[in-house]
């Protein structure tokens, strides 16, 4: 019955309100078919990819619910804070997406203005990128105590968060996206600053862990992980807070680089998650389960003879399983005490900010 409602809707012609927002939208797409596809198709795009980037953080967030209840206070407010912050990110896109595709559809407007995207991507953007490299500054500093380093990278990530609100107050303000030449130096800086921060950090954290290495199998193999953690974070963001200045840069008229800049936040949130979950990998193995399915005999052996007069035995089978629980956070603490004092001091090991 629907179906057939549905044919015989589709058999009418649509009303003058619907034909007049194709027209519209059909001659501004004639008019700019260039920028109508690499201007309208990435922000779409970009908030696809953010809507699964919260799911992964979500993820992410209930897995450090879980393993780390007892957690000191500032790294659970350092957590639900990025959160917070990423869903009032994805919600913003959301909404401008929404705008730009219902109430501004067939509108060249939608094409070429930041209702909504100045504030979502470069101001929350920026705040977050500086607050998790802060983050990591600090960990480096509880493994280092290194003055220099950390008075390197502090200023660094204050200013390219300072440079990436500057970005979204300039956006708000420009007519069309055709004027962001206004906005090269400091989307320059922010995005340029934020790759240099996480290369910094990603090879400072590198040295000072291969040398908190101390010769124990079990402590070298969790340093190890740790480097490809930083490793692997590190060029990760870096990688892509290049990616979105080179296409801002080559295309400074289209939007390509907005679906970029979308990810790069959510990029930084999960690398957090992704370090502080990584605690519990520290300790592995939680149940231990003994079986055995040898036979079992009174004298030793592996069959046990019942009565005399028949040649036939008869094997009596035990299974003994035996299972063993044990506290995470005390097995952890108990690793804890191996390692080096740099490395015993980081915030890889579970010690609480200051």
């Amino acid at each position: 019955m629907s179906l057939i409602l549905i044919l015989r809707g589709l058999r009418q012609p649509p009303d003058g309100l619907f034909c007049e927002h194709v027209r519209l939208f059909m001659t501004s797409v004639q008019a700019t078919p260039h920028l109508s596809v690499l201007t309208s198709g990435p922000p779409l795009v970009g908030a696809y990819l953010a809507w699964g980037s919260v799911g992964i953080l979500l993820v992410q967030v209930y897995i450090y619910h879980i393993f780390f209840p007892s957690d000191a206070v500032g790294y659970k407010s350092l957590v639900y804070f990025v959160f917070i912050a990423e869903c009032a990110q994805t919600f913003l896109l959301s909404a401008e997406a929404f705008e730009n595709y219902v109430y501004l559809f067939g509108s060249p407007k939608s094409w070429t203005s930041y209702p909504i995207s100045w504030l979502a991507v470069p101001v929350i953007g920026g705040i977050i990128s500086a607050v998790v490299q802060l983050m990591f500054a600090w960990c480096l500093w509880l493994l280092s105590n290194s003055r220099i380093l950390i008075g390197f990278i502090v200023p660094l990530a204050l200013c390219q968060s300072a440079a990436a609100i500057a970005t979204g107050v300039q956006l708000k303000t420009i007519p069309a996206i055709e004027d962001q030449s206004i906005v090269v130096l400091s989307i320059t800086v922010w995005l340029a600053g934020s790759a240099l921060v996480d290369v910094v950090i990603a090879v400072s954290m590198t040295i000072y862990l291969i040398k908190a290495k101390s010769g124990l199998r079990r402590t070298d193999a969790l340093v190890n992980r740790l480097i490809r953690l930083v490793v692997e974070t590190g060029t990760i963001t870096a990688s892509f807070a290049i990616v979105d200045l080179v296409l801002f840069l080559t295309l400074p008229a289209t939007l390509v680089h907005a679906t970029v800049g979308a990810m790069l936040t959510k990029l930084y949130s999960n690398c957090l998650l992704v370090g502080l979950n990584n605690r519990a990998l520290v300790s592995q193995g939680n149940t231990l389960v003994i079986d055995s399915t040898q036979p079992f005999s009174s004298d030793g052996g592996s069959t046990t003879r019942l009565g005399r007069r028949g040649p036939k035995e008869s094997t009596v089978r035990v299974d003994v399983f035996q299972e063993t629980t044990s506290d995470h956070n005390i097995e952890l603490q108990e690793m804890q005490k191996s390692f080096p004092k740099g490395l015993r001091r980081s915030a890889f090991c579970d010690e609480s900010p200051a």
